[in-house]
């Protein structure tokens, strides 16, 4: 019973280390018409090979949150 107890302690511990160790990132960015200077509205940004994105908002700007590195 001990054993199995230590054994349930080790296995919490370890998943809580590798939860609490991973880093998270963000970016913020503003996304503009090169040519007219003028913010662009509803454009989407992706991050390259992920499902991770946003979309501009009114003033051109976006923000995305939370992805591993």
């Amino acid at each position: 019973m001990r054993i199995k107890f230590l054994a349930l302690i080790a296995l919490i511990f370890t998943i809580s280390q590798s939860y609490f160790a991973q880093e998270k990132g963000l970016i913020r960015g503003f996304v503009y018409d090169s040519k007219a200077k003028y913010p662009l509205v509803n454009a989407n940004v992706w991050l390259e090979g992920t499902n991770r994105g946003d979309v501009t908002d009114f003033k051109g700007y976006f923000e995305i949150k939370n992805f591993s590195r």
